[in-house]
């Protein structure tokens, strides 16, 4: 996985309480990871478990994101 930093958006403690209330995943770390395009990408790590977490910017057409393309 590529290099990480610790994050330090704004967005942590609302991203960190969505994890843990929806996903079941406390006391998470983000490190932010200097990958992907169109989004905010991070290592998500809990205990013994390390997931990757996308955030997409305010506005995003999440609908268009998701639909094949023809």
């Amino acid at each position: 996985m590529p290099e990480s930093t610790p994050s330090t958006d704004a967005d942590i403690p609302q991203i960190t309480e969505l994890l843990d209330t929806h996903y079941d995943l406390p006391h998470v770390r983000l490190d932010r990871l200097p990958i992907g395009q169109g989004a905010i990408n991070y290592r998500a790590t809990t205990g013994d478990r390390t997931v990757f977490v996308k955030r997409y910017p305010p506005g995003t057409d999440m609908a268009r994101r998701t639909t094949p393309s023809p």
